[in-house]
């Protein structure tokens, strides 16, 4: 009996190969599909070591801003980078030190070009700003994008689903899984004050804005009809 399971599962893998390999066959790879998919040339340069992402969320206009650091690592000689931010979320731009490098894009792809060749073997870092309205999720969690929606009691809540379609639909990154940023990530979200902001990792701090407190619960004593003094 056992045999017999294993030839069944042999002979089933062996379909699906064959009816896959016919669909991609039938169909052509797009420019857009291969720079998402492939090692490129200006992604093979460089290693991701480390990102530290920065984003605000605006709840108002469903707006976001923010600015990502990438610290990595030279492979070999390069001067041209692949950096993945999905339409119509734009960069604005792109430090390197004290310089302002010159980028430019390519439907969900940025080339950002460095002043001169960075040789093998070095460590250093970008930071890259960016902002827009992003991609809103028309059916979550199983299409990507952004959840701008209410919970039960009718207050706001917002939800990044990005698993399949690549985290550039909401943030500028190396968006291919053969490079993780080996020293990890640090991300920093930023809300209205009502909201709580929840991310993977181990939270290290929170800050409040105090002024945008004290209106928070102001308004809340107007709207349960306590007109006393904000405490």
């Amino acid at each position: 009996m056992r045999k017999l399971i294993v030839l069944a599962i042999g002979v089933l893998i062996t379909l699906q190969a064959g009816s896959l390999t016919l669909l991609a066959q039938s169909q052509d790879i797009t420019r857009q599909e291969m720079l998402r998919g492939s090692i490129t040339p200006e992604r093979e340069w460089w290693d991701v070591l480390h990102y530290d992402l920065k984003v605000q969320f605006f709840l108002d206009t469903r707006r976001l801003k923010g600015s990502n650091e990438i610290i990595f690592k030279t492979l070999k000689p390069g001067n041209k980078m692949q950096i993945d931010l999905q339409t119509p979320l734009a960069i604005t731009k792109v430090t390197h030190g004290s310089s302002e490098l010159k980028f430019e894009r390519e439907g969900n792809v940025y080339w950002v070009m460095f002043e001169k060749e960075l040789p093998r073997g070095i460590e250093d870092k970008i930071e890259i700003f960016y902002e827009g309205v992003p991609t809103a999720s028309k059916n979550p969690p199983w299409v990507g994008g952004i959840t701008w929606g209410r919970d039960d009691l009718g207050d706001p809540y917002i939800n990044t689903t990005c698993e399949g379609i690549g985290a550039s639909i909401w943030w500028p990154n190396k968006d291919i899984g053969y490079d993780e940023p080996d020293r990890g990530m640090n991300i920093t979200v930023t809300v209205p004050e009502n909201l709580t902001a929840v991310s993977n990792g181990r939270l290290k701090k929170v800050d409040h804005d105090v002024a945008g407190k004290a209106l928070l619960r102001a308004r809340r004593k107007r709207e349960a009809g306590d007109v006393g003094p904000v405490g």
